[in-house]
C-alpha cells in the first residue's frame, strides 16, 4: 500500500492506489485499491490493500503467493467544527423568524454573519473557516426549526469566499455528498445564483453535509436545523 493523505470525510477511503513487484510477462493485477484501518483523523496511520484485486495469470493467480504490505503513514486531517448557540422562539403560535443572515469571510479564527438578500427568511449562514489549497473551509447552516418536517423549499446563499474563486475565471463548481456522491434530488446547486436549493425537503433529512470545491478548494457546508424552546 502507498501512503495517503486526506481530511476526514466519513469514510476510510483512500486514493492512493498499491504499487505490485515481482510479476513476470505480461502478468498484471487488476482491481487495486486501499483503504485506512479506520475513518478516524490522526498521523500515522495504517493503510491496508483490499483484498478484492485480481491477479491476471492465466490461471486465476494460481502462479504466484501474494504478500500484502501495509502504509503506516496515512493521514486524515481532522475538520474544524464550531459550536453554534440555538436560535430560540417565544412560542410556536406567534413565531416570527429571525432576519436572514448569511456569513462574510473575516478570517479562519472565527464565526462571521452578515446580512443577505440571497438566502430564504430565517436562515443562518456562518463562516466557521475559509478554505486554502491544503485546508478545507467550513460553513454552518442553520435553518428555522421544522423546515423538514413541514417540507419548505429554502434558498441558501452561498457565502462570498466560498464562491469567489469561480468569479475569476472559467473555474469549475462541484457540489456533492461528503462521500462524492451526488446530492439527494431535494437539493441542488444553482449556477446563476450561487446558491444551494431545495424542494421540499423530507422529514429527518437535517443535519446533512455537502462538500462545495471551486478551482482546486473545498468548503463543508454543514446544514442543520434551530433548536427552538417553548
Amino acid at each position: 500500500a502507498q501512503t495517503n493523505t486526506k481530511s476526514f470525510d466519513g469514510n476510510a477511503s483512500a486514493l492512493a492506489l498499491p504499487v505490485v513487484s515481482g510479476l513476470r510477462g505480461t502478468d498484471a493485477v487488476a482491481n487495486l485499491s486501499e483503504v485506512y484501518a479506520d475513518m478516524n483523523p490522526g498521523n500515522g496511520k495504517t493503510l491496508n490493500v483490499r483484498p478484492d484485486y485480481l491477479v491476471q495469470d492465466g490461471k486465476g493467480g494460481a502462479n504466484y503467493a501474494v504478500t500484502l504490505l501495509a502504509d503506516t503513514s496515512g493521514v486524515i486531517r481532522a475538520l474544524p467544527v464550531a459550536v453554534l448557540p440555538p436560535t430560540t422562539a417565544a412560542s410556536s403560535t406567534n413565531y416570527t423568524p429571525p432576519q436572514l443572515q448569511v456569513a462574510s469571510s473575516t478570517g479562519a479564527s472565527s464565526p462571521s454573519v452578515a446580512a443577505s438578500a440571497g438566502s430564504s427568511p430565517g436562515v443562518s449562514v456562518s463562516t466557521i473557516s475559509t478554505a486554502t489549497q491544503q485546508l478545507p473551509g467550513l460553513v454552518s447552516v442553520v435553518v428555522p426549526t421544522g423546515t423538514a418536517t413541514a417540507g419548505t423549499g429554502l434558498m441558501i446563499a452561498l457565502p462570498e469566499a466560498v464562491i469567489a474563486p469561480a468569479k475569476i475565471g472559467e473555474v469549475t463548481v462541484s457540489v456533492t455528498l461528503m462521500d462524492n456522491q451526488p446530492l439527494p434530488s431535494w437539493i441542488r446547486y444553482d449556477a446563476t445564483t450561487q446558491s444551494l436549493i431545495t424542494g421540499a425537503v423530507p422529514a429527518a433529512a437535517f443535519p446533512l453535509a455537502v462538500r462545495v470545491t471551486v478551482g482546486g478548494q473545498s468548503t463543508v457546508i454543514q446544514l442543520s436545523e434551530s433548536q427552538a424552546t417553548p
